[in-house]
């Protein structure tokens, strides 16, 4: 997720875009080492301190509580209760095993704090003194009370409570609840399952029900009553293969393009939520998947086209540079910077980000399924002319010689004989010094020359400048294209690595 280098994009002075936090939320800590940790939320203030983006938004770093009769709006006084009581009972003392949802005596106040930071955004945005905001909030919420505990390191679910809470009062007959973290919101799905009025839309790694947290992601659950055809799962399979095709920045946006927005747009929100979940993210150590800043920044932009009035809470996401850098793209995007924007990792435009997408071959059949499941109430804005053609556009990418399966053609090219990659001036030096077999980079990696391609220099295609290296599958049978990013753990000595696309043959 490290950004390129960008020069400034110009931002739109008239948006005003409201940022809100509190210092008192890192209070709610695991005792021993926990992924859910305090500088999930200072890394991100942080990091849009060192961009200069706070000075462009109104920050707000002291929240209220919330009190019993707001939480009501979705929680009964059992579940506030206990909430409340094993926090005053907590003892540090008898906590001897790591929690995967952990407390302690700050956690009823912290998780209070987030309700009042949503709620917050909330009036700011109803009332036109914001045109947006994003909260940035912990602990999430989009898995609280599922069996009437705590649980998926949320305490109160609050995108669903609040989102209640802006429809009853301001009076809102359509919201929008879009859900990009890799985890279902199965809490957001179980209270809002029978209300016509919110749209929730999750797309979220389900592994046929085998990913956290299991069956309730299914593209059958789709609501009861009021609520069928309001609640839309779009889930991203495995056959549990480990090299079975991930999501990333290509397959959301065909998803999104191709199925979420044209519900979207007919549904005509007045108010969006974004529970924004960046385990989504490249190199999270949870998710796996492999969406980048600009595919954040695509759908959300793409989301504004039809309502501004957005408000995002931080749900998930674990790796404090991918969380960082993906919220300095939401915030630039509802500040009104267009794309590509300064932190971007490609440099292309929305409409190249979308006219060049190649999705795999899972994405392209879970979202047919999804499509056939959701025809029953939105046939007519699935079967569109033109999303058919987007469609075979992006088959026509996929199929393409010249794109791979999981890539984008603007920045990955094959042939039979080779593979272009987009020039980045590192990966330039680090190729020359193994081609001289000399020079610090060489001596500090020559263990590794076995494993590379042969460089054969670079080429320039279409006024872009390529790394080439020798295609070493071309002329293979079922061979398949491997992309695998090396990244830090949370041990500062370990490195974790994790596989983010596989084209087996091409669509």
């Amino acid at each position: 997720m490290e950004p390129k280098q960008a020069s400034e994009k110009s931002i739109d002075s008239k948006q005003i875009v409201g940022i809100v936090t509190d210092n008192d939320m890192t209070l709610h800590k695991c005792k021993s080492d926990h992924v859910e940790r305090p500088q999930r939320l200072t890394s991100i203030v942080e990091h849009l301190k060192k961009t200069d983006l706070l000075t462009k938004c109104v920050f707000i770093d002291k929240l209220t509580e919330v009190d019993d009769a707001h939480i009501k709006t979705i929680h009964s006084q059992n579940y506030i209760d206990y909430v409340r009581e094993i926090c005053e009972e907590y003892d540090e003392e008898k906590d001897l095993t790591p929690k995967d949802t952990y407390y302690n005596k700050s956690t009823d106040m912290a998780a209070r704090k987030a309700l009042g930071g949503a709620k917050l955004l909330v009036d700011k945005v109803i009332s036109g003194e914001w045109n947006s905001g994003y909260g940035v909030l912990r602990p999430p919420g989009h898995h609280a009370a599922i069996d009437g505990k705590v649980n998926g390191f949320c305490i109160f679910s609050t995108v669903a409570l609040t989102a209640l809470y802006a429809k009853k009062k301001y009076g809102l007959k359509r919201i929008l609840i879009f859900d990009w973290d890799v985890h279902h919101g199965d809490s957001t799905q179980k209270f809002l399952y029978e209300n016509s009025e919110i749209l929730f839309i999750s797309l979220h790694r389900f592994d046929g029900g085998k990913f956290y947290p299991g069956p309730s992601g299914s593209v059958h659950n789709i609501g009861k009553g009021k609520g069928a055809g309001f609640n839309l799962n779009i889930p991203w399979e495995s056959d549990g293969d480990e090299l079975q095709p991930l999501a990333g920045n290509p397959e959301y946006i065909y998803a999104f393009e191709r199925i979420a927005y044209p519900i979207i747009k007919s549904f005509a929100p007045e108010l969006i939520f974004v529970s924004a979940g960046f385990d989504s993210g490249r190199g999270d150590p949870l998710g796996s998947l492999d969406v980048t800043q600009d595919g954040y920044a695509y759908m959300l932009k793409r989301l504004q086209t039809v309502q501004s009035k957005i408000v995002m809470c931080l749900e998930g996401g674990y790796n404090l540079n991918t969380i960082s850098v993906a919220s300095e793209a939401c915030v630039r995007v509802l500040l009104g910077e267009e794309l590509p924007l300064a932190c971007s990792e490609t440099g292309l435009t929305l409409d190249e980000l979308k006219n060049t997408v190649a999705p795999n071959k899972a994405a392209v059949d879970v979202v047919a399924k999804a499509c056939n499941v959701f025809d029953k109430y939105w046939g007519e804005q699935l079967r569109a002319k033109e999303l058919n053609e987007f469609h075979l556009l992006a088959l026509s990418n996929s199929k393409n010689k010249c794109a791979l399966c999981t890539g984008n053609i603007l920045t990955n090219r094959i042939t039979e004989d080779k593979f272009f990659k987009k020039l980045n001036p590192f990966e330039h030096q680090f190729y020359e010094s193994f081609k001289k077999q000399e020079g610090e980079l060489y001596t500090q990696h020559e263990s590794i020359k076995e494993w590379l391609s042969p460089y054969l220099g670079t080429e320039k295609i279409e006024g872009v400048e390529f790394i080439v290296l020798q295609n070493l599958v071309g002329k293979l049978n079922n061979a398949s294209v491997l992309k695998i990013k090396v990244y830090p753990s949370m041990e500062t000595d370990e490195l974790s690595a994790v596989l983010v696309g596989k084209g087996e043959g091409f669509l």
